[in-house]
């Protein structure tokens, strides 16, 4: 038999036991250790999870000091808190928000004699529905600069009547619906293209606002995405989920892939499908038609002036 395939015996004295219950002892803690180690990383993937709701943990508006801090009327507050909920603690920059501080060294925010005349929070990550933010509250605002996030809500409760000094109201590129302001006799600057407004949405306001076309155009599709079994040979009706506009100012362009339809005006599309192929095939509206509903704007415009 050779040597060497046979392990040479251990004596074990009290020394190997020493050393034993010591590797014992070091593999107890290592297991412990990777037991723990993943609870603890999941609790702190849970911890850390970012919510787009946070009301402020600092700054109480009914606190009569911190008010004095701030320098800003409660209802001025009460306002910036609802914008502040909308995702305030991961906007791209949220600088002195919901702090102690002079309202008027928050990011985006100015404030002249104790009021806030400006609000510049463009592009800043706001996601969330900010319809109960008061903007009748805000008396001296000039510029509400809320464009390019993804702020949503029905704004029909808005009323800017009062603001006099109001020159810019930049809503433009998120998610709002409900527009009826109607302010009658402003003239100032207005864009709130790329949102869920539909025209009967805009219609009331333009005796009073002399809007350009490219303020109000283009608008977020608002239609619902449908699917339709069609079967060759049968014709396809779609339907815009959209309301009527009871004015009837309303003006339809179908179009299919972006390209528009000649003769695809009128509010329901028909289409004879014809597939020699298939007798059955499955359709999303999406990918056959996407209505445009254009507007009469360019004509009221023109009156307006």
């Amino acid at each position: 038999m050779k040597k060497g395939l046979f392990l040479k015996p251990v004596k074990f004295n009290s020394f190997n036991r020493v050393k034993a219950v010591s590797i014992l002892h070091h593999m107890k803690n290592v297991i412990k250790s990777l037991l723990v180690i993943p609870l603890s990383f999941i609790a702190f993937l849970f911890i850390s999870t970012p919510s787009t709701h946070a009301d402020f943990t600092t700054v109480d508006c009914t606190n009569a000091t911190h008010l004095t801090a701030l320098g800003i009327p409660q209802a001025e507050c009460e306002g910036l808190q609802v914008l502040w909920d909308a995702n305030g603690p991961n906007w791209t920059n949220n600088t002195n928000w919901d702090t102690l501080t002079s309202a008027n060294t928050w990011h985006g925010i100015t404030v002249v004699g104790g009021r806030v005349t400006r609000i510049v929070i463009p592009n800043n990550n706001g996601i969330g529905d900010i319809s109960s933010f008061n903007i009748s509250d805000f008396s001296d605002l000039i510029w509400p600069y809320f464009y390019s996030n993804q702020f949503s809500g029905d704004l029909s409760g808005w009323d800017i009547s009062g603001l006099t000094d109001l020159s810019r109201l930049y809503l433009y590129s998120n998610q709002f619906s409900g527009l009826t302001l109607d302010p009658d006799g402003w003239n100032g600057s207005y864009r709130i293209q790329n949102n869920n407004y539909v025209f009967s949405d805009i219609e009331p306001n333009l005796v009073n606002i002399k809007l350009a076309t490219e303020a109000i155009r283009p608008q977020n599709a608002v239609d619902t995405v449908r699917s339709v079994i069609v079967v060759s040979g049968e014709t396809i009706t779609i339907t815009p989920s959209v309301a009527v506009n009871p004015s009837g100012n309303d003006r339809y362009q179908w179009s299919k892939d972006g390209t528009e339809i000649p003769g695809a005006t009128t509010r329901v599309y028909t289409k004879a499908y014809r597939d020699p192929m298939s007798g059955w095939r499955l359709y999303s509206q999406r990918d056959i038609e996407r209505i445009k509903v254009t507007t009469q704007v360019d004509r009221l415009k023109t009156e307006d002036c």
